[in-house]
């Protein structure tokens, strides 16, 4: 197994536990699998960005599916 593959999924931890948790929350309740959370990540990984992008939880029950909105 290459260095890459190996690190892909701690990377993957590292940016639902700092930048994402609420969609963390979701997959320890079941609400998602790994393969959703995994697209989130993927979706939103501020490493791929020109400009960092902020987002902020919504209520329950509002906004995206995932529960996390950009600032606008």
């Amino acid at each position: 197994m290459s260095e890459r593959t190996a690190n892909a999924p701690l990377a993957e931890a590292h940016e639902l536990t700092t930048a994402l948790p609420l969609t963390l929350a979701a997959l320890e309740a079941g609400s998602i699998s790994w393969q959703h959370a995994r697209t989130v990540v993927d979706e939103t990984d501020s490493r791929h960005w020109a400009e960092p992008r902020n987002y902020k939880p919504t209520a329950a029950g509002t906004g995206p599916r995932f529960g996390l909105l950009p600032d606008s």
